[in-house]
């Protein structure tokens, strides 16, 4: 049977082991928080919105003449101009003379790939716009005529999703793991209290 004095040396170190596992069991926690709200940040950044349809002009396209990032101009079979979504229209000018263009910059390819068209492209154009965001428009003219167009934005808050969400994490995990530790704590007290 061990001593009173035994058992008194135990209690500092139980107490001291109590501590540090409560202590662990927040670390962990915020270091789960963090890493899942960083994940969350980059699949956010990486995630690939779909192509859309803008539908087909009166006349199967053949052909882009000019495109914005907010509108496209196409030819179509017939030899007429078509701007979406769809009406009659004149080549603008600028597609005339592309040093007048501001959005055309051969842009670099965008940060995220766009996902496979649902046909064969017969033409397709990529533009990018620079202000206060980065925005990525591809127009692709299908085989069947029908005009798709697709886009990607990238702005400075975007940017810093990872590290926003990951700051969210942080907090999120120091709350599950304090509530987690005090939990630990109170079940490892009221054991104590049971075996006196």
């Amino acid at each position: 049977m061990p001593s009173p004095t035994t058992l008194q040396d135990s209690k500092p170190r139980h107490l001291g082991r109590g501590i540090f596992t409560g202590i662990r069991i927040i670390e962990i926690c915020i270091l789960i928080g963090i890493g899942l709200g960083a994940c969350r940040g980059v699949l956010y950044i990486t995630e690939v919105a779909p192509w859309q349809s803008l539908g087909k002009p009166p006349q199967p396209a053949t052909k882009i003449l000019f495109a914005e990032v907010s509108t496209v101009f196409v030819q179509t079979i017939t030899g007429q101009t078509y701007q979406c979504c769809w009406n009659l229209a004149d080549v603008p000018t600028a597609a005339t003379n592309r040093n007048c263009d501001p959005y055309r910059t051969d842009p670099q390819p965008p940060p995220v790939p766009p996902p496979p068209l649902p046909a064969p492209a017969i033409d397709r154009q990529q533009i990018a716009k620079i202000l206060e965001s980065c925005e990525h428009v591809v127009y692709a003219v299908l085989d069947d005529g029908s005009v798709w167009r697709w886009q990607y934005s990238m702005s400075l808050e975007k940017m810093l999703m990872p590290f926003i969400n990951g700051a969210m994490g942080l907090v999120a995990g120091l709350i599950v793991g304090l509530a987690a530790a005090v939990i630990f704590w109170s079940i490892t007290l009221i054991r104590r209290i049971s075996r006196r």
